[in-house]
This record gives C-alpha cells, structure tokens and sequence, in this order.
C-alpha cells in the first residue's frame, strides 16, 4: 500500500510540474493588426508622448528622467470623457484624438489596451485604471458607465474628511497594481480635490536573447560634464537590429516573443543628449527603427535603476492644455458641479534594467478639484559609454510605453 501511495505521490507530482511548465510555454509570436481608428490612437499617443518627453527633458536637464505615455494617455483619456468646449477641443489636438464618433474613439483606446496586455504571455503586463471621487460629490453615470466600460476603472467613493483612510485605500491600490515598485501617488487630500482619476502600469520581460551575468563587465561611462567613471555593463554579441542617422545610432533589444522591445538611442560622438533630445523627430527615429537590419553587434549597456517623480501641469499646458486647468475649465460631462478644474497632473516612474531584463512602472493620477469659480561578416560595436536615450515600444502596433533618458547609470 506504502509503494502505491508513493507512486501516486509521484505521478500527481509529475502532473503539477507538467502543468507548471505548460503555463511557461511561450507564446507564438502573432502580428496584431489594429483598424485605423486604433492605430490613429496610437500615433497620436506616440506624438503626444514624444512632445511631454521633450517639454519634460528640457525642464529637468542632465537628469536621468522617464515617463510612460501611455500611462499619461489612459488617465486623460479618462478625464476627456467629461471635458466639453473648448477644454475638450485642447486635450483632443494634444493627444491627437479623433471626435468623429466618442464611442469608437473609446473602442479604440480599449482595443490598443486589450492587444498590448495579450500579445506576449512571457511579459507580465497590466495597465489598470481607477476613479476615486468623494463620498459627498455627484459624479454623472454616464461618466462613470464609459470609463468602466472601455477603460475597465474601478470607481469608487470613499470619505476624503478621513485623509489617511483614503490615501491608504488608494496608494494600496496603486501599490498593488505596480508590484510595489511605485508604492504612493497621493501625498495629501486637499478641502477642494473631489477626484483622483489614475492609470497604472507595469511591465516586466525577460531579454529574447539573454546575457549571462558572466559576461558583464565594469567599462568606463562618460559623463555629460566629462568626468569618467567604472560602470556595470551587460554584454553580448548577437544579431540586433541596428539603425544609424546623421545624429545617434542604436539598437532594438527585444523581449519574451519579439513583440516588445528597447530601443536603445546612442547620440555620435560630436552630438549632446541634451542636443539630440532638443531636435529629435520622433516619426523619423521610428521610421529608422523599422527599417533597421539585423546584423550581428557586440553590444555594452550600463545596467541602471532609477525613480522619477514629476508635476506635468507645466509641460502639458506648453503643449496646449491650458483650460482644463484654469477657472474657466469645462468638466461638465464630470458633473454638474460648478467650477471643476484639473489641479494636478501626477506622474511617477520606475525602471530597472539588467542581464535578466526590464521592469517598470509608471502611475499617472489627475486630479480634480472645485474652485471658487542582418546575420554573418564582422560585428558592429556598440559601447553605450556616454548618456542616452531609450525607449519600450510594441513593434507591430509601435505603441510606445516608457521614454526616457540616462545621465547617470549608477544614480
């Protein structure tokens, strides 16, 4: 009796761990092909993304400093919902949104989210949504049904008289939906705030082709002001793609099933970051991106971790959203509350790279508030010894997630 309980012990455990290894199986890599609607979404959110990068670069300087567009996108995509006028017609432009029809736009924004989420089951990713509005303001349903409905947010009221109790409640969602990499959005709950409208999202993925730990290295970096100093360096030499332009050259490192990548940008040796970052065309880097060739490349790039903390109230209204929040904001589709204003635009990023790979994060919360009114031949060697520029973009639908910039491998 003992020897059959021990050979049934074993098959169950053969079962879990044939389970365990099933779930583990990558994904096949399969082409998402948006409908024009959805990829207008898209290129407008990766304007939209590429100009708040820029605003955001020029006004923190020789700074290691990322945002995560999308995020941005989905949080005032949500608040767009209730803007009407001429506060509508700004964030429209900015964001390159199409008003032809609401609910296709809306559609859109969720298949883009949908498709991301699933195209690679090697990548942890979600991007989750929430609206927290006080217990005593009236919210329209209508506003609330859309934002569920093609934007998934949880909404809920919650006593903002009882400050810790809801900060608590809503920087553990925010918490939880960031690994705890991001653990608090909400410093403070004002009189006059009556909504916190938040995305949330997390990316994790292994490199495609892996580096082995073995292989790292300490190389001398390059600082902005010119000083040297030993750095950790993840290596390898394997087929990349690898693009050149007048100013910079790179490579993209791909993740799990190729769908999602890093897009490493190395400014020449006669060009700043600063510079680069200054006059960078976004539709010309992608398109230099996709039109890269494989070839094999003997790559270094500093493993580097840093958090980044930003108020984008001055980046966006540079950008053209300057009603949404002056006193004169419309926010009516909200409620009907009179004298609802966008107070606070608040983002928050986190990003760790190394042999295994990425993780990051990023959390956006707007707030309202009421006022008194090519394989073979030798390799190309690519030594990213100096600051530069990277990107986390899904290749098919070139959705771009995280931008940003690294001064200081080692702050």
């Amino acid at each position: 009796m003992k020897t059959l309980n021990l050979f049934l012990t074993l098959i169950a455990l053969l079962a879990l761990v044939s389970c365990s290894e099933s779930v583990e199986e990558p994904q096949e890599y399969a082409p998402i092909k948006l409908d024009l609607k959805s990829q207008e979404i898209v290129d407008g959110s990766n304007e939209f993304g590429i100009n708040l990068f820029k605003e955001v670069a020029s006004a923190t300087g020789e700074a290691n400093v990322m945002i995560s567009s999308l995020s941005v996108s989905q949080a005032l995509g949500m608040t767009w919902n209730g803007a009407r006028g001429a506060t509508r017609d700004e964030m429209t432009e900015m964001m390159g949104f199409s008003v032809d029809n609401n609910e296709e736009l809306n559609r859109s924004n969720k298949t883009v989210r949908d498709a991301l989420m699933t195209a690679d089951n090697m990548i942890e990713m979600d991007i989750a949504n929430s609206i927290w509005y006080r217990n005593t303001f009236q919210v329209k349903q209508e506003f609330i049904d859309v934002n569920k409905k093609f934007y998934d947010a949880e909404v809920k009221s919650l006593n903002f008289e009882n400050v810790a109790g809801s900060k608590k409640v809503i920087n553990g969602w925010v918490n939880d939906k960031t690994k705890g990499k991001i653990n608090e959005i909400i410093d403070d709950i004002n009189p006059d705030d009556v909504m916190f409208l938040i995305n949330a999202v997390y990316f994790k993925g292994k490199w495609k082709f892996k580096f082995r730990e073995d292989d790292t290295v300490e190389d001398a970096f390059r600082y902005a002001d010119g000083h040297t100093a030993d750095v950790k360096m993840i290596s390898q030499k394997t087929d990349l793609e690898y693009f050149e332009a007048d100013d910079y050259k790179g490579v993209a490192l791909p993740y799990g099933n190729g769908h999602f990548r890093m897009i490493v940008v190395l400014p020449h040796e006669d060009m700043c970051l600063k510079d680069m970052v200054s006059d960078l065309d976004g539709n010309f880097l992608l398109s230099r991106v996709n039109s890269a060739q494989k070839t094999g490349v003997d790559l270094k790039l500093p493993k580097f971790t840093f958090k980044c903390d930003l108020l984008l109230n001055a980046p966006l209204q540079e950008l053209g959203m300057k009603t949404a929040f002056a006193d004169n904001a419309d926010l009516s589709g909200i409620s009907s509350s009179r004298g609802l204003t966008i107070s606070k635009v608040h983002h928050k990023t986190f990003i760790e790279v190394n042999e295994e790979g990425t993780e990051s994060a990023a959390v956006t919360c707007v707030t309202t508030s009421l006022t008194s009114v090519g394989s073979g031949g030798s390799l190309v060697l690519l030594v990213v010894d100096r600051p530069f520029l990277f990107l986390i973009q899904e290749k098919d639908t070139g959705a771009i997630l995280f931008m940003g910039q690294v001064y200081d491998p080692m702050d």
